[in-house]
């Protein structure tokens, strides 16, 4: 329905999917296979959305003042809440494991961070205040009874997690990534 910035693009099903739009600042939502489209959220800037399960989809995005905001959605992106993250200026990268575990990387106070929540985005906790800035990516699936997780910080340094978040430490870097994604510990894109 209408002309802008495709910031991502993501399909639960065959028919059931999401556009996230910059300029004009929407989600678009279709359930017939992408030939009809109608705005599911309106007016707030979308950047990277983050399908959990059949019918959780998480997005990041920002508001009206600049601060990041992490926008959620429990049927299949038909109906949104948004969710502040603590003291985040910026949110630029989400990872979520199950509809209520997951990392969002940003900054604060011109600083990279790294937040994670295990209550669904209702409260956070900082994990890091020297990765976080850019991408993130968890398993969903644990590796010797944790989870592992890469964070960039644009093309700065790239970093690993072993243990759910709670260590890192610096991996060969790639530069600056607008999508990251791993298969498993060792293999990714």
């Amino acid at each position: 329905p209408v002309s802008g910035q495709v910031q991502d693009l993501k399909f639960f099903d065959a028919n059931t999917g999401l556009v996230a739009m910059w300029q004009p600042y929407l989600i678009l939502r279709t359930t017939n296979g992408g030939y009809n489209w109608y705005t599911a959220l309106n007016n707030q800037g979308t950047y990277e959305l983050d399908v959990i399960d059949t019918n959780t989809v998480y997005a990041r995005g920002t508001n009206w003042n600049g601060y990041g905001l992490l926008f959620r959605s429990y049927n299949r992106g038909a109906t949104w809440d948004s969710l502040p993250v603590a003291n985040s200026v910026t949110v630029n990268g989400i990872s979520f494991i199950n509809k209520d575990t997951g990392w969002v990387g940003g900054t604060a106070n011109a600083l990279p961070y790294l937040w994670r929540t295990t209550n669904a985005g209702v409260s956070w906790t900082v994990q890091s205040d020297n990765t976080g800035f850019g991408k993130v990516f968890f398993l969903k699936t644990k590796v010797n009874g944790e989870y592992v997780g890469w964070s960039i910080e644009e093309s700065i340094a790239m970093y690993k997690t072993t243990n759910s978040g709670q260590n890192w430490f610096q991996v060969t870097n790639i530069g600056s990534a607008s999508m990251l994604y791993f298969a498993d510990e060792n293999t990714g894109w």
